[in-house]
């Protein structure tokens, strides 16, 4: 009876990094990190990578969906749950991701991850509900907040530097006292500001 053969996930990338003809620094860029990544994680430095980032690896090196799941599962990296999310995030997030990767690829040779992060889809999904479930309930006030957000992000560089800037921190931290000092003062400077 012979011994079953287990392979590594960093053994099987290489395999098909090395057919795909691509140098391991090259593919490091493609998904975002650093140079030295992929070597690291084919000389089993690297033992567990991020299931996502491994799916993103082996998508780059040509594989297909449905042995890229097999790949992962039968090397326990990840499980159905990260198929779910990989589902969720296409069908909610790609259309918007794909342009704009397009973009950032183009600019800076590399693709973005930040959409790739589990964390980062949970979030989305929740801001999604959170705004639907606004909308159905108060329809007029969701309108203003839904315009005025838009007026921010979309009009141009600054306006759009000035709503990230105003969502640097945390305000859900501060007692209600501060937020509502918080808005009198903007109410305050707006008018002011509108009135010039």
């Amino acid at each position: 009876m012979t011994d079953q053969v287990t392979f590594t996930f960093g053994q099987v990338l290489k395999r098909f990094r090395q057919n795909k003809g691509i140098s391991s620094r090259q593919l490091s860029q493609i998904v975002g990190k650093a140079d030295a990544y992929v070597s690291q994680i084919e000389r089993g430095l690297i033992k567990h990578p991020d299931a996502h980032i491994a799916y993103e690896l082996l998508k780059a090196v040509g594989c297909h969906k449905e042995q890229i799941e097999k790949i992962l599962t039968d090397l326990k990296i990840a499980d159905e749950k990260v198929f779910i999310d990989q589902k969720v995030f296409k069908e909610k997030i790609d259309p918007f991701y794909m342009e704009y990767n397009a973009i950032y690829v183009k600019e800076n040779g590399k693709i973005n991850t930040f959409f790739y992060d589990k964390e980062v889809i949970q979030m989305y999904e929740e801001i999604h509900n959170t705004m639907v479930e606004f909308i159905m309930k108060d329809h007029s006030k969701a309108k203003v907040v839904v315009k005025n957000i838009h007026s921010l992000v979309t009009k141009d560089k600054d306006h759009f530097d000035f709503y990230c800037a105003m969502h640097q921190n945390d305000y859900s931290k501060l007692p209600n006292q501060f937020k509502e000092q918080i808005l009198h003062e903007v109410n305050e400077i707006y008018k002011v500001g509108v009135n010039k």
